[in-house]
């Protein structure tokens, strides 16, 4: 019975982190939408390619959250990742001195 509990108890721990993980990843998707739509931090230095690759990424992992509504937490965290490194590197051209991306 003891077995039984803790083997409950580590596949709700697993459960927790994987829910976890997709709100956090959902979360983090809005937020950057948000961001793109009311054109806020200097977006409007970000050139259209850098906004349409943005928005782009964005849709696809929106799509891939639509597939995969029970992924295992790892699988969210490394869509987030993707997601993170297309808006950084945009974002961060953005903010460079005479640069566009």
């Amino acid at each position: 019975m003891v077995k039984e509990a803790e083997q409950f108890a580590e596949e709700d721990r697993i459960a927790r982190e994987r829910i976890d993980s997709k709100n956090e990843l959902e979360t983090y998707l809005y937020d950057k939408k948000s961001i793109i739509d009311d054109m806020k931090l200097r977006v409007n230095r970000i050139s259209s390619q850098g906004k349409k690759r943005i928005e782009t990424t964005l849709e696809e992992a929106f799509e891939w959250l639509d597939v995969n509504p029970n992924a295992v937490k790892e699988d969210y965290e490394k869509k987030m990742e993707e997601v993170e490194v297309v808006w950084n590197l945009v974002i961060q051209k953005a903010k460079s001195p005479m640069k566009k991306c």
